[in-house]
This record gives C-alpha cells, structure tokens and sequence, in this order.
C-alpha cells in the first residue's frame, strides 16, 4: 500500500530514526512509466522514499510518500527493460507494480532480503515468538504489564 506523506508521526520517523536499510534506486510506479532516481529509507514495515538533488543526495527532508509494507509480494522482476529490477506487488492491486532498479544484482538482492525481513507480518510473527520467550523465561507479558 502506497499513501502521499503528511503526517508529523511519520515525518519524525522518516527523519530521525535510523533506518534498517537506505539507498539510491530508480523507481517507477508503473510499467509504462519513466524511472525517477529516488532515496529510499526503510523503517520496521515502512518504505520511505525522497527526491534526490542533481548530486545523488537527499534533496529534501520530507519525504515525496511512503509505502507501507503489509500484504506484498517483493521479487526480482525476469523481464523488463533495464537490468536490474524487482517489484513490489500489494494485495488488492492486482496487475499493477512498483519497480525498483538497482545498480547491481547484489543491491537488488540486498534490498528484496531486507524488504522481506521488514514486512508487518514477518515482524508481527518475531514479535509473538519474542512475546513467548520472554514469557517462558519470565512468567509475565511484558507488553500486558507496561498497558497496566
């Protein structure tokens, strides 16, 4: 799911946090359109994404928009017309993808890892095994103990 940015909550975490991965990549939001080089910034299941300056470098702290990565499918994309690209394909927008091209394999493969490790239900899921670790050892829910 893709939404345009504008919440303080999000911008703080685009901005302030460190990131779980960030890059340059040429991004498009279709198959008939035009790449765009971006500055991508990953946070837990959050894809930010940043217009780049004629140099490469971030041109402005908030960011163009912001992909919220939850039921997709990420991989490399076989056919397209640059070398190195894979997309990301979002439940309930069937036919369409978002493509992101890379400079080299190894950064395209780098990026689908950490885009797989990051999505909600991969962290929801270590977030219940971490839950019942910590229960097992401890006895108590930490999370239901700090609500009370």
């Amino acid at each position: 799911m893709k939404f345009h940015f504008n919440e303080v909550a999000l911008r703080h975490t685009a901005q302030s946090r460190l990131p779980d991965r960030e890059g340059r990549l040429l991004y498009r939001s279709s198959s008939k359109g035009t790449y765009r080089e971006r500055w991508f910034r990953l946070h837990g299941n959050l894809l930010f994404y940043f217009r780049t300056n004629d140099f490469g470098a971030v041109a402005d702290h908030d960011p163009v928009g912001v992909f919220v990565l939850a039921k997709y499918c990420v991989e490399m994309e076989p056919i397209s017309d640059r070398p190195f690209v894979f997309t990301i394909a979002f439940e309930g927008e069937e036919g369409r993808k978002h493509y992101f091209s890379g400079q080299t394999m190894q950064q395209c493969l780098d990026w689908i890892g950490a885009l797989q490790r990051n999505s909600y239900e991969a962290l929801r899921t270590k977030y219940e095994s971490l839950k019942r670790e910590v229960h097992r050892l401890g006895g108590k829910d930490p999370v239901k103990e700090k609500r009370r």
